[in-house]
């Protein structure tokens, strides 16, 4: 086993190397241990098993045991009435799923590649693809195949980093180099759920997802990303503020706004309004992004303002 993964693997079958090592490593490679990396899920345990490429048998029977969180960096095109049906019992029993949407490197937001990918296009499934360090999701670095992009599609719901991320390989050894695939960028998401559940374990999956989505930044503005509008979900997710909405707190995005007299403002990125927002008289304010409101916020706008 990986020296990085030992101290946090609560299940594990022998033979588990290569690319299952890897995307353990990025859910839950141990913290503070002055080795390798650190992990977004910092300690939280891991079970690590075989996949059986028929079905999500294994996935389910997981849920049934006990798993809070299950990540799926596998895929396919094809759907079927089978996993559906499974992925609906693991969602009842209270396990919140992720899964990669897949990398097709098709550079073309019309290419009909770009489509759905199963199992990430379940309901009940959060769908993750990636992003490089400047919020790029069409990515043109020397070592991506072909220099461009992941999967983006409709379903998408989240993305996280995805682009020569530090990985675990093979002889205790570490990799960020053209280690690029949303079979990385989708574990990242199950540690930030992990590491929520562990703050405040009483959440749903679907308060996990919606903490998840409410708080992720707004990417669109990035790069050339527009040309995957609608297709990259929520955004980027934000580990802090999304462990400061999952423990009862106001995220720190939140504030109060004053648009004053005369400014014309446009907000590309998503806002988190605390009180009050407020647009002064003969000011302008477009909005190209999310608005979230806390509760009993308001939002004030004085005549002639736009």
């Amino acid at each position: 086993m990986h020296e990085d993964l030992e101290d946090n693997v609560h299940t594990y079958l022998p033979g588990l190397k290569g690319h299952g090592a890897s995307v353990a490593g990025h859910a839950s490679a141990v913290t503070d241990n002055d080795t390798g990396k650190s992990s977004i899920g910092f300690n939280c345990k891991l079970w690590l098993q075989h996949r059986n490429i028929y079905g999500l048998e294994e996935a389910l029977q997981m849920s049934i045991a006990g798993a809070r969180i299950i990540n799926l960096s596998f895929g396919g095109s094809t759907s079927n009435e089978s996993d559906i049906a499974r992925v609906e019992e693991i969602h009842s029993r209270g396990t919140i799923i992720i899964a990669s949407a897949m990398n097709n490197y098709i550079n073309d937001p019309e290419d009909p590649q770009n489509i759905p990918m199963y199992p990430a296009s379940y309901p009940h499934v959060i769908s993750v693809t990636g992003v490089d360090e400047n919020y790029c999701h069409f990515n043109s670095t020397p070592g991506t195949p072909n220099g461009e992009s992941l999967n983006h599609c409709e379903t998408v719901d989240l993305c996280a980093p995805g682009y020569n991320v530090l990985t675990l390989i093979g002889n205790d050894s570490y990799q960020a180099w053209g280690k690029t695939g949303t079979s990385f960028s989708a574990p990242i998401v199950a540690g930030l759920c992990g590491l929520i559940l562990s703050a405040n374990p009483c959440l749903s999956p679907d308060e996990v997802e919606n903490i998840l989505k409410t708080t992720a930044t707004n990417i669109y503005p990035y790069c050339n990303n527009m040309d995957a509008y609608g297709e990259l979900g929520a955004g980027l997710i934000n580990a802090e503020a999304a462990l400061e909405m999952a423990t009862g707190g106001v995220p720190r995005t939140f504030f109060n706004f004053t648009i004053e007299e005369g400014e014309n403002i446009t907000w590309t990125e998503n806002k988190f309004v605390l009180d009050i927002l407020s647009v002064k008289e003969d000011a302008s304010l477009t909005i190209e992004s999310t608005i979230k409101l806390n509760e009993n916020a308001a939002i004030i706008v004085e005549p002639e303002a736009h």
